[in-house]
């Protein structure tokens, strides 16, 4: 009975020991085959969450990294050659003795051609703007009046032939089309403009 006692008791002993080492082998089974995301909630739990709420900084640096890799992720899929604008100088003459006398002025402007077959007349109505724009240019005589003592100035204003450099865009060398224009000042003050044949 003694024998049968202690050979129990060691079956016990030996059954007890098995039956931890299959629960040891059995939690570390269970870890390795955890997939990535139950690993970090399993690894969350044990995070004081007011530690973390009083750690700002640690959340701000995780963001920041976060963002700049999305970045660098874009910005390595999306590289392509861009075309670059031709620095070509719009300008707009102002008016000088030989425009006075028939030489015509340049004005560049960058109208679409969809834009221009559209509304061509467009050109007439921005050419009226210019001439008044231009009145500093033009000369000026005085008439003095000395039995009075009265000085009057008056502005003479010329015929301008203007010619239109269309461009299509910012992007584009040369003008797809020259239009030239008239613009002049009656006596009564009102500004005329017209196409040139």
């Amino acid at each position: 009975m003694k024998k049968y006692l202690e050979i129990k008791s060691l079956s016990i002993i030996s059954l007890l020991f098995f039956l931890i080492i299959m629960i040891l082998v059995f939690e570390s089974c269970e870890t390795a085959f955890l997939n990535p995301s139950n690993g970090a909630a399993r690894g969350i739990i044990n995070i004081n969450s007011d530690s973390l709420r009083n750690d700002s900084a640690i959340i701000e640096s995780a963001d920041s990294l976060l963002v700049l890799s999305e970045v660098n992720h874009i910005d390595k899929q999306t590289s392509f050659q861009e075309k670059e604008r031709i620095e070509l100088v719009r300008y707009e003459e102002g008016p000088g003795d030989n425009n006075f006398n028939g030489k015509p002025l340049t004005v560049q402007m960058e109208i679409h051609s969809d834009d221009y077959k559209l509304i061509p007349d467009t050109l007439l109505f921005i050419v009226k703007q210019k001439y008044q724009s231009w009145e500093s240019y033009f000369p000026v005589s005085i008439a003095d009046n000395f039995d009075e003592g009265i000085s009057t100035e008056h502005i003479h204003y010329p015929e301008l032939t203007v010619n239109f450099q269309l461009f299509e865009d910012g992007l584009s060398e040369r003008p797809y089309l020259i239009v030239p224009v008239k613009v002049y000042r009656d006596r009564s003050g009102i500004t005329h403009s017209y196409f040139i044949e």
